[in-house]
């Protein structure tokens, strides 16, 4: 695995300022489940890491009041699984969550990282 810096921002906004910085080739992480074995790999060499698990504005797992489901991108799999709403009301996307990998990875994996994994 190659040197990288890390950063830790607190704000959409701050983290969306250091993935663009093209100075630097620069890798969002969350549960970083699938980023760390494409590390240890040498699937990809960033030069930054930013880590988005501070960022709150991003874990959730909401209802509008209009009944439309809203999931933030770092909402973990757990947090879908687990959620009575999201079981009563769309228990397809509660089972597809609860079918990904072991209860540990559910726990630290989050809907956006799957939703963007890379197929290897």
């Amino acid at each position: 695995m190659n040197r990288f810096a890390y950063a830790e921002p607190s704000s959409v906004k701050a983290a969306s300022a250091l993935l663009a910085d093209t100075a630097r080739r620069a890798l969002p992480m969350a549960g970083g489940v699938d980023l760390l074995g494409e590390l240890k790999d040498r699937i990809v060499e960033p030069d930054l890491l930013v880590n988005l698990k501070s960022i709150r504005e991003l874990d959730y797992v909401r209802f509008d009041s209009d009944g439309t489901l809203r999931l933030g991108a770092l909402a973990t799999l757990a947090a879908v699984t687990g959620h009575d709403r999201v079981r009563r009301e769309f228990p397809a996307l509660a089972q597809a969550a609860d079918s990904l990998g072991s209860p540990d990875i559910r726990n630290v994996g989050t809907v956006g990282g799957n939703l963007c994994q890379r197929p290897r």
